[in-house]
């Protein structure tokens, strides 16, 4: 429980999206918005998640599966999607939310945020990597 204070106390302090924290060490942090961080961790940083604490500002299913596919042992969120919190129980991850909700909304509001909507029919990581990977390389967060 001491590494997720710590994860959860930087996560505040220096406002963050993203805190990660792996035998008592910050390993990862990120202040971006959406599956950007995630998608970054797993393609360049995988091994520093495996057994880590994250601390999450929102987690829907895309990023569930994703932590789930990093080998992380314990998540902290303020929100979390009901299928995100399956994928996570499902895997045998610790999981603590202040608020559990339907589904994730995007950012404006007006329907289901894409990287929920990516993986709410991927069956795995393997499948649903690929089409964030699109997604993001569409949206110009990525170069192709």
């Amino acid at each position: 429980m001491e590494q997720m204070k710590l994860a959860k106390d930087v996560m505040a302090q220096q406002k963050l999206t993203l805190c990660v924290v792996n035998a008592g060490q910050i390993v990862f942090t990120s202040k971006d918005k959406g599956i950007v961080p995630l998608y970054k961790a797993i393609t360049d940083r995988p091994a520093v998640f495996c057994a880590a604490v994250v601390a999450d500002k929102v987690i829907g299913k895309a990023a569930a599966m994703i932590l789930v596919g990093l080998g992380v042992g314990e998540v902290d969120t303020e929100v979390i999607s009901k299928p995100a919190e399956a994928v996570l129980a499902n895997a045998g991850v610790a999981v603590h939310y202040r608020q559990l909700v339907e589904r994730i909304e995007n950012r404006t509001g007006t329907g289901l945020c894409p990287a929920e909507s990516l993986a709410m029919d991927a069956a795995n990581v393997e499948e649903l990597l690929p089409r964030v990977r699109e997604f993001l390389t569409q949206a110009g967060v990525l170069e192709g």
